[in-house]
């Protein structure tokens, strides 16, 4: 394990603290009961805090690790890739709390899921930047309508692919003739 300072206890600025405690410090190990203290500790995390402070803890449990460059590369990540259990197990095992072996490889799981979201949305960029023109929803909504447009009326369709009724002006891409 790597020696570092003590890590200082959150204080949220809150008067749910009075219900819901101080942070979990972890000065004894759970051994019984271990799941629910781990539970307890997760409620408590997730009551106070969000998806920027699940970063900033991951980000200094990354740090006090020597990762630098997964630091930056977690950077990058948009907050929607970030697991907010994957930061409260961060900061509980910072303040205190020793992760059995099968905990820290769930972590270290986690973490490289979380890195490794970042490579996969660079690919995902890469196949979608190919040249090919792509249908945007308001192409395919405009097309649905013209159809739907195109079906209620009786009789040939005019040529020209702008139809005035009432005076709500449409303009079609497919044009039928009845038959």
């Amino acid at each position: 394990m790597i020696a570092t300072k003590p890590v200082k206890p959150l204080n949220p600025r809150s008067a749910d603290t009075n219900a819901m405690g101080m942070e979990p410090t972890w000065k004894t190990q759970p051994t019984e009961g271990r799941i629910s203290a781990l539970s307890h500790a997760f409620s408590w995390y997730n009551y106070f805090y969000g998806k920027k402070d699940a970063r900033e803890m991951i980000v200094n449990y990354l740090e006090t690790h020597g990762r630098k460059n997964d630091v930056r590369t977690l950077k990058r990540i948009p907050d929607s890739s970030i697991r907010l259990t994957t930061g409260w197990l961060c900061r509980m095992s910072q303040v205190g709390l020793e992760l059995t072996d099968h905990e820290q490889i769930k972590l270290d799981n986690l973490l490289k899921d979380i890195l490794e979201s970042k490579q996969d949305a660079v690919a995902e960029e890469v196949i979608a930047d190919d040249g090919v023109p792509r249908i945007t929803i308001q192409d395919r909504l405009r097309e649905n309508c013209s159809n739907t447009f195109c079906e209620s009326i009786p009789g040939p369709l005019p040529i020209s692919n702008t139809f005035c009724i009432c005076g709500c002006c449409l303009r079609t891409s497919t044009i039928r003739d009845a038959s």
